[in-house]
């Protein structure tokens, strides 16, 4: 079941701007709000929607994958750096992210992170430099708490009210908190 993303126009200026065959190749909502800051990363299991949305070419890491989902953080395309994730092929990580300066086919990540599951409700986070030197290492959490979630109140109602599942996550050692929503 695909999301009805229109119900969220107004929260991003990046996701209104997508057209609707792109919408409508939404699969997952993940709406992160960092230091004060909301921003939605678009998740489809469409590669050539993926694509069109990066406007019109992706790192070789990404394409090569073979990755069931593909996720781009749309408020990151305006920014210095880009935050792009794909499934890990790996069975103890959930998700591989990178951080690229240009979305050229050669591009190289900057930086990449390691979404490692360590129970049904925790990951562990690893972020890595582009030599692989470890940067950081934290946990994410997901709790039902309403009160986790740091972002706009009305966003939280939004998602619920939508159909499909609402998941509340945040970081163990910072006030980043999430929202992930799925039509299933």
């Amino acid at each position: 079941m695909s999301i009805n993303a229109t119900a969220y126009r107004g929260y991003s200026a990046a996701l209104d701007e997508l057209e609707d065959h792109q919408l409508d190749a939404t699969s997952e909502l993940i709406w992160s709000y960092r230091v004060n800051s909301l921003s939605v990363c678009w998740v489809t299991e469409n590669l050539d929607a993926f694509i069109e949305v990066l406007g019109g070419s992706a790192p070789e890491v990404i394409t090569n994958s073979q990755s069931l989902r593909y996720f781009v953080d749309l408020e990151s395309l305006d920014a210095d750096v880009v935050r792009l994730y794909i499934d890990s092929p790996e069975g103890d990580e959930v998700l591989i992210g990178y951080y690229f300066t240009s979305l050229s086919s050669a591009a190289n990540p900057t930086e990449y992170k390691l979404y490692k599951r360590l129970s049904p409700t925790s990951l562990n986070v690893e972020r890595y430099s582009s030599s692989g030197d470890l940067i950081s290492n934290e946990g994410e959490v997901q709790t039902d708490i309403k009160s986790d979630w740091a972002g706009p109140s009305g966003l939280l109602d939004v998602c619920s009210e939508q159909p499909g599942t609402v998941r509340i996550l945040k970081k163990t050692t910072k006030t980043n908190s999430y929202l992930r929503v799925t039509g299933f």
